[in-house]
């Protein structure tokens, strides 16, 4: 039977023992089988190692679903199913702790259930029982379909070569799984040894099956490990595989004189009647000129997608495709020469990969590096998305048509459909009138400059790289266009259209609700955005109209700063009250819920520009949005409510939305964008009280302006010294608030006693993994690309807000550094005791981390200095400056009995800071 045959699919089944160092030897088996369903054994796979990384840089990376049941405890076990995309899989939950997976897999509307299993030779009796419950919860939800269970069952004892098969009387866990076999109607199809070695052979690999007529060609081939490997054929209707193509323009063969020649053309006859039409009249003319001069002057293609692996050459092609040959040659002709030239082929192509492999690495890749960067690290470092794939409610995959209506409908729930009778009040700004915004050819020009090439464009198809073909003249015709929007508060149809890109954020790939919307709006609107949120920020900041503690979304404000200023505010707190409680709020759908009419009516308290004004109403009013997937659009939805999610102006929006929150809060309240977290010292039961009347008032200011806040994600944590505290229970409406003991905000793990440990343990954790995922993986390349993939891959989880917690105890830098110093090996494939890691360091620049931890305070704590609201909020003026031993910018010290507290950023950094030289501390950029 013909692997390849439309009516047959081809099933590989092996037990591995370790499936990441035979990864290319897999590969190479898939290839010459051209296998459908893989089942492994023995995997030894662990929650550190991520599917991406089962066929990484392959042509299979996007081709197969994994589904993984990895051993909890301990080394070796642990099962895997890989199957096409094109079988549309599915798993079969199974409540088990037994090393098993199951998927079910349509080929034509017709189910079949695969599962695979590993026995460990030391499992106890109990494991027939176990498989046996696991077999009637898929029976209970599969009925009818075939079931085909393959997997090492470590049963040496039972003779399946007769044709009833018997175990001996000395394992009477095998005749009851014999006894389980005939229970569930299952035949055993394997007939000759798996497992061969000098003094034994036994057929410890078995193929269980319902249906033994939909099995074929059950062959037995040398394998991957001590095992041999199971090749055989389902004789189902196999789906036919989806080609991926792909169509792009090519820039880089343009003809941009014939371009800018067309589009001076346009412009000669334009220009002089621009203002006699309408701004969507003249958008539309600029629009279709465009594109039908890139239809016209640049090359487009179609090319299915190469995902081989980058170090796959033509003459590997040439002896895969031989190899492919031979196989099916030997299993037709089945006969010791036909197998011995396959073998021969597949032992060319193997050494032949291996040379490939190492030459890339070693040399091909660095110079990559400097040819193409965005290749480079997609090599180093990929992230595959996984395609889309959603099914109705019985379970039938939808096609690509179906399957955007469904997103649209999904995506659409989320907004704010409710009817405003009655505006709330809200504060007048006594601000002088915002000026006009005058466009200049000058500032166009440089953002057309600052655009990212790689940016995708939005519904109208016009994308950053033909704005930069065109600048000279798309720069005075948007100019042009932009002051004619401005003035006349019209917008284009285009500009209000969002392209949503649906991405997958984890959970069930067949369920919507799992997706995350990517927007993708104009590009010639954001750039207009761009010059109108540059003046209104700057209009709002000059009149000082945001929160101060509003730290999302602002100039010289990160989450950094937020965090600095949080957890110093605890500190200081903690010296004067035994306990200090926060609540961090979550609010659901934030961005989706903001209601366009409520926004506009805060806007206008604002005394923005009239045309500002009139401008951002269109923008909001009338919006639509629409879901694309594998050139397939669904219809346009109309957005009732939330922020333009991809444009430039929304975040600018939300801030003005959410700032009028804390205002009437007698606790402190921190924000950054929606993150909100409400804190007060607690001496008694009525600063409980009172931080829980801000709560209720926090949840009245969310009624009025229809947002809403989530109980169940939103937590509390009482900060204390002591070992005993008051226990207070917060609530939002009639929900409680859970009590925590740590708590992830914004990046970083808090704890009641503001120690670090905690967050550590995580980062050195979370790089661990990555420093395993490159030493996987980077072990041919050279120690100039492992030093790079260090730098950037594995380092920045090390520092990230660093100067923060900053730990004083020494065992803490300790940990951390140890890190870096097993990087350090890696890097240079040192292990030898006796090599001095230090003297690694130093040959390959790498500063020790605690010295580039007190360089990013002292860059943090400039910030602080030289931002005039920062400063008055935490810089302490020095009791005196003298010319002799003091520079100007000296601060005062903040002296405490706790040493937590003296080590914290402020604290220790004045110190620092006040010991630099004034030439550092008088420049004011850094």
């Amino acid at each position: 039977t013909n692997a390849n045959d439309a009516n047959t699919l081809s099933f590989l089944y092996t037990n591995i023992r370790s499936l990441i160092p035979k990864r290319d030897d897999l590969n190479e088996l898939i290839d010459v089988m051209n296998v459908g369903v893989i089942a492994l054994s023995e995997t030894w796979l662990s929650s550190e190692i991520t599917d991406n990384e089962i066929f990484l840089n392959s042509s299979h990376q996007s081709s197969f679903v994994i589904f993984r049941s990895d051993r909890v405890s301990g080394r070796g076990g642990g099962v895997l199913l890989a199957v096409k995309n094109n079988l549309h899989p599915r798993k079969v939950n199974v409540v088990s702790d037994l090393e098993i997976v199951f998927a079910s897999i349509n080929c034509s509307n017709n189910i079949v259930i695969v599962g695979v299993c590993y026995r460990p030779p030391s499992c106890n009796a109990s494991f027939v029982e176990r498989l046996h419950d696991a077999l009637c919860d898929v029976r209970t939800q599969h009925p009818l379909s075939k079931l085909v269970l393959v997997g090492d069952f470590n049963y040496p004892d039972i003779d399946w070569g007769e044709d009833l098969p018997s175990a001996t009387a000395s394992r009477n866990e095998s005749k009851l799984f014999l006894d389980m076999c005939l229970t569930f109607n299952l035949e055993q199809l394997v007939t000759q040894p798996t497992r061969v070695t000098e003094s034994s052979s036994s057929i410890l690999d078995l193929v269980l099956t319902s249906h033994s007529e939909i099995i074929n060609d059950v062959n037995i081939i040398n394998g991957l490990s001590d095992h041999k490997c199971i090749h055989c054929s389902l004789s189902i209707k196999n789906n036919a595989a989806v080609e991926s193509y792909r169509k792009i323009r090519i820039y880089g063969k343009a003809n941009t004189d014939l371009i800018n020649l067309g589009l001076k053309s346009f412009m000669e006859s334009c220009m002089p009647n621009f203002f006699d039409r309408s701004v969507q009249d003249n958008w539309m003319l600029f629009k279709e000129t465009l594109l039908c001069l890139i239809d016209r002057h640049i090359p487009l293609i179609q090319f299915r997608e190469n995902e081989s692996a980058p170090w796959y050459t033509r003459e590997l092609k040439t002896l895969c495709n031989r190899k492919k040959r031979l196989y099916r040659r030997a299993r037709r002709l089945d006969t010791d020469q036909a197998w011995s030239c396959f073998s021969d082929a597949f032992a060319l192509y193997k050494s032949t990969v291996a040379k490939a492999k190492t030459q890339f690495y070693q040399s091909d890749l660095a110079a990559i590096l400097k040819s193409n960067p965005q290749k480079f690290w997609k090599i180093i470092n990929p992230h595959y998305r996984k395609p889309v794939s959603l099914v109705n409610d019985n379970g039938t995959n939808l096609s690509d048509d179906d399957a955007v209506e469904k997103f649209c409908d999904a995506f659409s729930a989320v907004f704010n459909s409710s009817v405003i009778t009655s505006l709330p009040d809200n504060v007048t700004m006594s601000f002088p009138r915002m000026h006009p915004i005058t466009f200049t050819e000058n500032g166009i020009s440089k953002l057309i400059d600052a655009l990212k090439i790689s940016s995708s464009p939005g519904a109208d198809d016009i994308n950053s790289k033909i704005l930069k073909i065109t600048k000279p003249l798309s720069t005075v015709f948007l100019t042009f266009l932009f002051q004619q929007s401005i003035d006349t508060g019209a917008i284009p149809d285009d500009w209000r259209e969002g392209k949503v890109v649906p991405v997958h954020k984890g959970g069930d790939a067949h369920s919507p609700l799992n997706y995350r919307p990517i927007s993708l709006t104009s590009v010639c609107c954001k750039l207009m955005e761009h010059v109108i949120h540059s003046q209104v920020i700057h209009f709002l900041e000059q009149n000082n109209f945001f929160f101060p503690n509003q730290h999302g979304f602002r100039k010289h404000r990160s989450c950094e700063t937020q965090l600095a200023a949080f957890s110093h505010d605890i500190h200081i707190s903690l010296e004067t009250s035994p306990q200090v409680d926060a609540i961090f709020l979550d609010f659901s759908k934030a961005f989706d819920r903001v209601s366009h009419k409520l926004l506009l009516t805060k806007l206008s308290a604002l005394s923005l520009d009239s045309s500002v004004l009139a401008w951002i109403e269109n923008f909001l009013s009338y919006r639509t949005q629409h879901v694309h997937i594998n050139n397939c659009r669904s219809r346009s939805a109309p957005v009732t409510s939330g922020i333009p999610q991809g444009s430039v102006l929304g975040p600018l929006l939300f801030l003005v939305y959410i700032n009028d929150l804390p205002l009437s809060l007698s606790s402190t309240v921190r924000l950054f964008a929606d993150d909100c977290v409400i804190y007060r010292p607690i001496a008694n039961t009525n600063d409980s009280l009172n931080l829980q009347t801000d709560l209720d008032r926090i949840n009245e200011w969310c009624s009025k302006w229809q947002m809403l806040l989530n109980a169940s994600k939103s937590k509390s944590l009482s900060f204390f010294r002591t070992r005993q505290h008051l226990q207070a229970s917060y609530s939002i409406g009639n929900l409680n608030v859970d009590a925590v003991s740590t708590y992830k905000y914004l990046g970083v793990h808090f704890t009641h006693d503001l120690s670090w440990k905690t967050h550590i343990n995580n980062i050195i954790s979370d790089s661990n993994r990555t420093l395993g995922f490159l030493r996987r993986n980077l072990r041919l390349a050279s120690s100039s690309v492992r030093r790079l993939a260090y730098v950037t891959l594995v380092r920045p989880k090390l520092e990230y807000a660093s100067s923060v917690w900053d730990p004083h105890l020494k065992f803490l830098t300790s940990d951390i550094e140890s890190l870096q110093n097993r990087a350090a090996r890696f890097i240079t494939s040192q292990y030898s005791r006796f090599v001095s890691v230090t003297e690694l360091k130093q040959n390959l620049s790498l500063t020790p981390l605690c010295s580039r931890r007190r360089i990013a305070k002292l860059c943090l704590f400039h910030r602080f200095y030289y931002d005039d609201q920062l400063h008055s909020s935490f810089i302490l003026p020095p009791h005196r400056i003298s010319p002799r031993v003091d520079h100007p910018a000296k601060v005062g010290l903040l002296f405490t009995r706790n040493t937590a507290f003296f080590k914290s950023f402020f604290p220790a950094t004045s110190v620092d800071w006040n010991g630099l030289p004034e030439a550092i501390v008088s420049a004011q950029d850094i």
